[in-house]
């Protein structure tokens, strides 16, 4: 079973992972330094697109993260209503 700090740690990982690979990509075309027009503009859109992906993996990483601490403290609000329940119970 996975904890949240194991999946904590997936998750940057894979965003590293992501990040590495958008960078190495633009290494990948001997052909960066074209003149062409069209070609200079999807270049440019391009990077555009994969700086917004890295963007919403981060936020996705964030919201998860957010989901998991909110999910302990339910947890723990669950747990300390069942004490208080039975300490009325014994009462």
């Amino acid at each position: 079973m996975k904890t949240p700090l194991d999946i904590e740690y997936f998750q940057k990982a894979e965003l590293e992972e992501s990040k590495i690979s958008l960078m190495s990509s633009e290494h990948l075309n001997p052909d960066t330094n074209c003149t062409c027009d069209t070609r200079l503009l999807d270049q440019e859109v391009k990077r555009t697109i994969q700086t917004e992906i890295a963007q919403a993996y981060e936020e996705i990483i964030q919201l998860e993260q957010a989901l998991i601490e909110l999910d302990e403290q339910n947890t723990m609000n669950a747990l300390e209503i069942r004490k208080r329940e039975a300490k009325v119970f014994i009462l």
